[in-house]
């Protein structure tokens, strides 16, 4: 699974999938981050507008281990 290479690796996860925002399958803090992104245009150059747009906005210092 693609969650698990990533946490074993120290990374965050950003996807468009809503099923990762469930905290009882991944509780905050059991994890280096994930961050879910809900946009009705699913097309490459939509989702990496709102992903740089996000980043410009929150950063990810701040968002360790947690469900965004």
């Amino acid at each position: 699974m693609a969650a698990r290479a990533a946490a074993h690796e120290g990374r965050m996860v950003v996807t468009l999938d809503r099923r990762f925002a469930d905290i009882r399958r991944y509780p905050p803090g059991t994890h280096p981050g994930l961050i879910v992104l809900r946009t009705h245009d699913q097309s490459a150059p939509a989702v990496e507008s709102l992903l740089s747009s996000f980043l410009q906005r929150y950063g990810l210092e701040g968002l360790a281990g947690c469900i965004v």
